[in-house]
């Protein structure tokens, strides 16, 4: 009888454990992320509020749902906390209010008054930790289901790309994040381009949507990207007016901005976020969303921003500027005159974009030296070769930019992968000095990036000289000295610039002598602190 007992406890406990082994794994089949439904309504100038509800879908476990820290702009209310367990097959609530507005890059971050609201994922919806992790897997499942209500005011129209998401995966919520959200007063058109079609908000009253000039603008951009990618697609595009500048969200589904279409770089920002939407819908995955790729799909994005322009109306071309290969000539006089003038911050490996310790040189190495980059490459093996490459090798866990650059550059690959990709060699786009452009319009080009650099090192220390280029004091230096005793790099290199461009050469000399009048030498960073200082310490834009 004990025998038999004991045998039978024994076929008992084998069977229970076999049935906890399938009721785990069921478990961890089934548990999965949660639920998440996102609320969001006006609630003041600039200030939105959010009902965030979670279900927990597992029939068997109780589950934890965090969330990072809450950013400056975000409060949370009273009663809703940080951590969340919820049981199966329940839910919760957190509420927060998201303050918008914030200073950006491009103006203020979302925006909400009596007329309209747009903003941004990135800087309203909180997202569970596991959302910010990176090197997940593509495949993998961060929630189970995903949807984003917006509660907007009697008769506003909404753009809302994300209604409903099932089985959202690390893509979905970059464009989540991305992506522009809106509500208001708008006026809607419909511009149609060989199936694609671009959906375009305004506030009411806004004419020059419906100008024809602009309508084909919109379509030549349109068209351009459909024909490059090879891709048929719906983007809606929500033009912001008012004296502030903003920014709502720019992502793969939708835009919302500032837009003024005399104002030529609006144009420029828009193509550069088109490029972006079809290379992100084209292409699913972290590796060109984060260093040290990440020069390399915003150079590839301000590459084509240029070269899109060039299909656009005749008129507008001439009226803007946009000339054939000027813009790149822009570049490279920029990139020229700042790696040789302060090369302890410009003289930069793209593929050391890690280890970048300051703003400006990410914004240096992303639209100034990375476009150069990508035209150096096409130089080389060919119109659209880089793109085309690109799309057909990329893999989201295999991906390796020097088996492209290999692939791409064949017998050219070795001497530009160690030059140019993992050197600081000057990337050697000389033939660009033939553009024709006077003084005048370089002193243009080198101010611009002396700003923009500047602006940002202004945020990151506490004062910055920026320094205003001048064609006459140039001249005052040059009446008083011998500009050719100065030296800024090796002597094949300055004659390089000097054939290039002789103004570029002489104003790198200039600066070299200011320099040794400071008592310091050449490229040390603390020396425009003494050559500038009776520079007021409010830098204001010229």
């Amino acid at each position: 009888m004990n025998k038999k007992y004991k045998r039978y406890m024994q076929i008992f406990f084998m069977f229970a454990g076999i049935l906890l082994l399938v009721g785990c794994s069921s478990l961890k089949k089934e548990e999965g992320p949660g639920i998440f439904e996102y609320y969001l309504k006006p609630d003041g100038e600039n200030r939105l509020a959010v009902t965030l509800r979670i279900t927990n879908p597992s029939t068997f476990a109780k589950r934890e749902f965090s969330f990072p820290s809450v950013g400056e702009n975000i409060e949370l209310d009273e009663s809703s906390k940080q951590t969340l367990w919820i049981e199966s097959g329940k839910t919760k609530e957190l509420k927060y209010h998201v303050n918008l507005g914030e200073d950006g890059k491009h103006g203020a971050q979302g925006i909400i008054n009596d007329k309209f609201c747009v903003f941004d994922g990135l800087h309203t919806l909180l997202l569970p930790e596991e959302a910010y992790v990176e090197g997940i897997s593509n495949e993998e499942v961060l929630m189970k289901q995903l949807s984003i209500n917006l509660e907007s005011e009697k008769g506003w129209m909404e753009v809302n790309p994300f209604e409903m998401k099932k089985n959202v995966t690390w893509p979905d919520l970059y464009d989540l994040m991305n992506d522009c959200f809106a509500m208001g007063e708008f006026e809607r058109r419909e511009i149609n381009v060989e199936d694609g079609k671009l959906n375009i908000y305004s506030p009411q009253g806004e004419k020059w949507t419906q100008d024809v000039i602009y309508e084909e603008a919109l379509k030549s951009l349109l068209s351009y990207y459909q024909n490059l990618f090879t891709l048929k697609k719906e983007y809606s595009v929500i033009f912001l007016s008012g004296e502030k500048q903003t920014i709502g969200g720019a992502g793969s589904h939708s835009v919302g901005a500032s837009f003024n279409p005399e104002n030529a770089r609006d144009w420029e920002l828009l193509s550069h976020r088109m490029f972006h939407a079809f290379l992100d819908s084209s292409l699913h995955g972290q590796t060109l969303h984060m260093a040290p790729l990440l020069w390399f799909s915003e150079g590839l994005a301000t590459y084509y921003e240029n070269i899109a322009l060039q299909q656009m109306p005749e008129s507008m071309r001439i009226s803007y500027g946009w000339k054939d290969d000027l813009q790149f000539a822009k570049l490279y006089d920029q990139y020229l005159y700042m790696r040789c003038k302060e090369p302890v911050l410009y003289q930069i490996a793209p593929m050391e974009e890690e280890g970048l310790k300051s703003q400006a040189q990410v914004e240096f190495l992303h639209y100034i030296q990375a476009p150069l980059m990508i035209k150096r490459m096409e130089t080389i093996a060919g119109k659209d070769s880089v793109l085309n490459e690109l799309l057909k090798c990329y893999e989201w866990d295999s991906f390796s930019m020097e088996d492209m650059v290999k692939q791409l550059l064949k017998d050219d690959y070795v001497e530009n992968w160690k030059n140019y990709f993992v050197g600081k060699e000057i990337i050697p786009l000389w033939q660009l000095g033939k553009t024709v452009r006077n003084d005048s319009t370089i002193v243009e080009h080198l101010n611009s990036a002396e700003w923009t650099l500047g602006s940002w090192l202004n945020k990151e220390l506490e004062y910055y000289p920026i320094e205003k280029i001048s064609i006459e004091e140039l001249e005052n230096l040059k009446e008083n000295n011998d500009l050719n005793q100065f030296s800024y790099a090796d002597s094949e290199t300055e004659k390089s610039i000097h054939e290039y461009s002789k103004l570029i050469d002489e104003l790198l000399k200039a600066n070299c002598l200011k320099i040794k009048e400071a008592g310091f030498e050449v490229g040390d960073p603390m020396a425009r602190y003494e050559y500038l200082e009776n520079m007021d310490g409010k830098v204001e834009e010229e």
